[in-house]
């Protein structure tokens, strides 16, 4: 806790955010923490399971099964 991570918009690289960590939570699954966490506040989606499917292409399912987030 306590870093610093720096976010870039991927339409305007010159746009940024830095936030503080400040918490680390820690899930099962992702779907698990969609249920805590609105996905809509996670990028963009249509809906859970597109936002499931678009996790999954960074983070495939085996990956999370075996090390949760």
């Amino acid at each position: 806790m306590g870093d610093i991570i720096l976010f870039h918009n991927l339409n305007n690289l010159t746009d940024t955010i830095s936030v503080k960590v400040i918490a680390l939570l820690r899930y099962p699954s992702f779907s698990d923490f969609f249920k805590d966490i609105n996905y809509k506040l996670c990028g963009t989606a249509n809906n859970l399971e597109e936002k499931l499917d678009r996790v999954h292409t960074f983070y495939p399912v085996e990956q999370e099964k075996n090390m949760g987030y």
